[in-house]
């Protein structure tokens, strides 16, 4: 990933406390405030995971208890996906949480978002035919408001399936998503939704990183 550029001192500034004398201040270094254009847009960064690693990943996520999994707040058919969460038991899944961290960590840093790890299972989800998920957020209440990035490991390969889209509001869709090893990364208080499988089965690793709210 590409180095984040230094961030050039505000144009405008007025601070919340203190005396406003007459006029904003500009052209001044406020310090721990950064700005970075990367939360206003979702990243696909393709060749994350070889095609032999999303085989091994694929392989475990098959091997996995099937687990209900929804939304906090369910709502007749907007959700329908089989997902198994997998657990950090075993040399298969320790080598999987640290593969998953050594990219969550680059992740991070690019973002510059205060993470502190894996607050809940990795996910497998496998979408079959007419499978779907309607437009969401991954963070709202309780645990999930510490969500700050949401990562969708694609292994399943682009040709395998038609439909079920990952898509974004308002960006839309890529197909740079759809890639066999590309990992999708964004804020996860993007509203976004995969749209309905017509052919074959799109399977996923998701994973979501945990810290403090918006730090």
């Amino acid at each position: 990933m590409a180095a984040v550029p230094e961030t050039p001192p505000l144009p405008f500034f007025v601070p919340l406390v203190g005396p406003v004398k007459g006029a904003p201040h500009r052209g001044v270094d406020i310090g721990p405030v950064h700005r970075n254009e990367l939360v206003t847009w979702p990243q696909a960064i393709a060749d994350s995971f070889t095609p032999e690693e999303c085989e091994r990943i694929l392989r475990m996520g098959t091997d996995c208890r099937q687990q209900t999994g929804g939304m906090y707040f369910n709502v007749e058919g907007y959700r329908s996906v089989a997902s198994q969460w997998i657990m950090p038991e075993g040399d298969e899944a320790a080598w999987l949480y640290r593969r998953v961290g050594e990219f969550a960590v680059r992740a991070a840093r690019w973002y510059q978002f205060e993470v502190t790890g894996f607050f809940e299972p990795l996910m497998f989800l496998r979408y079959g035919a007419s499978d779907h998920f309607d437009w969401h957020l991954d963070c709202g209440p309780d645990g999930t408001c510490t969500r700050k990035l949401s990562i969708s490991i694609q292994l399943t390969p682009e040709d395998d399936y038609e439909g079920g889209d990952l898509e974004f509001f308002p960006q839309g869709g890529s197909l740079a998503c759809r890639k066999l090893g590309t990992a999708i990364v964004f804020p996860s208080f993007y509203a976004h939704r995969i749209t309905p499988v017509t052919r074959g089965t799109r399977s996923t690793l998701v994973v979501w990183l945990h810290g403090p709210t918006f730090r």
